[in-house]
Parts: structure tokens; sequence; C-alpha cells
């Protein structure tokens, strides 16, 4: 499976062929690398509804300082925001069952804070603890009707690419990108589009001295081309 580095390192070269005094900084790259390389994955994973990119974790059960009734779990990680939450493909948790010696496992239901007020006024669809709800609120995922001694929830989640910050903080360049291979050609083509673009615009030649530059070097001015009408070159004879 390829990395960050050698994805962005392979298109670099190619753009190097026809431009090799130019050059894009290589956190520029790995940015755009993660950017598109994150749009193309989800779309794959909406298009193949296949558990191939699906995690799953543990989370700790926290307890809310304003209404301490309310439990919720923070997300370990960003999720697609899919719609209706899909990026979230199910909350659960087990419970003791009087009827045998085994643990139930339980779901949790998505809903929102206005649909959860008239479910708990039905006494079929009020939340209980084994069959709770669950709402988000930006990263996290309040509950309704779980035991307030409950400590985990198993949450399986269609988590995002790590930031380009992650990268750096993890040390992940080198390790494999969680990329489908069938799309690293695209995702590489429309990568070197972007480079091209970024290469022709005036004002963007570096100074190539043969030596290896860092990022936020100046750059160099294009020689201004004379014009056939200045009056330094036509003089009318």
């Amino acid at each position: 499976m390829e990395s960050l580095r050698t994805i962005w390192y392979d298109i670099k070269r190619d753009l190097k062929q026809n431009k090799d005094d130019l050059e894009i900084p290589d956190a520029q790259g790995y940015y755009w690398t993660l950017m598109v390389a994150d749009r193309l994955r989800m779309q794959h994973i909406v298009k193949r509804r296949s558990g191939a990119f699906l995690t799953t974790f543990v989370v700790p059960v926290e307890a809310d300082l304003v209404f301490t009734e309310r439990r919720y779990i923070t997300l370990p990680r960003n999720v697609y925001d899919l719609d209706l939450d899909a990026g979230i493909q199910s909350l659960s948790y087990f419970v003791s069952d009087a009827t045998s010696p085994d643990f139930k496992r339980v779901e949790m239901f998505r809903t929102d804070p206005s649909r959860l007020r008239t479910r708990n006024m039905s006494a079929y669809q009020k939340a209980t603890a084994t069959h709770p709800y669950f709402w988000r609120e930006h990263a996290r995922l309040y509950f309704d009707g779980v035991h307030p001694d409950l400590e985990k929830i198993e949450a399986k989640l269609l988590t995002t690419l790590p930031t380009l910050s992650e990268v750096d903080a993890e040390n992940l360049l080198d390790e494999p990108l969680d990329f489908p291979v069938e799309l690293l050609f695209p995702l590489k083509e429309a990568i070197k589009g972007m480079g091209r673009f970024a290469l022709a615009l005036p004002g963007q030649y570096l100074i190539n001295d043969g030596t290896n530059r860092n990022t936020g070097q100046v750059v160099g001015v294009p020689e201004k081309t004379t014009s056939v009408n200045d009056p330094l070159v036509n003089t009318g004879e």
C-alpha cells in the first residue's frame, strides 16, 4: 500500500519532467494529496457501501458537567459527514440478560432532540436501557435511555483520512495510506492538474541554484518580454 510520501513524490517527479526549474513545496503537495484523496475515498464509500474502511472503537462514556443526567461520548476521530449521520455506522453496548447467562447486545438508534421529545411521550418508542437513542452535536454523541453506570460504548465509524497536522504530529508520512488502490490513478491525475496550473501562474518561477530549497524562499521574477512597439526598439527608421 502506498504512503503519503511515495504518492506525492511520484506526482512531483512527473511534474518536473517538463518544468525542472520549478518546484512545489512538499507540504503543499501533501495537503493536496490528502484533500483530494479524502474526497475520492468518501465517494468510493458511498458508491460501494462496503465495510472496507469501517473502524471499530471502544470509547469511554462521559457525564455532562452542566446537565449531569446527560451521558455522551466524544468521537475519537473525524467521521465523514454523510446523510443522516451515516458516518456513524453503529453504537452499541452489552447488558446482562436475565433469561440466560450471556450478555445481550443493545443497538442505539439515531434521533434528534426535537423528535426525541415526541418519542419519549410514546410508551412504545420511549428511550430505555434496551432501546436507547443518540444524537450528534459536533464531535459529541449524546445518549438518552442508557444506564447511568454505563462506562464504554462500541462505535463503528467511517473515519476520514488524517489531516496534515495529524500526519506531522503522529509521524504518519511513511505509513500506508488507507486509500483504495484502484483510485490511485485518478488521484494522481487530479493533483497533477492542480500542480500544472500552479506552476503556470506568472511570478511562480523559482531560481534554480542546484540546491534543495526550503518552503517560503524568495520567488524569482520572470524576464520581461520587450514589445516590438517599444520606442527603444522601434525607432521609425
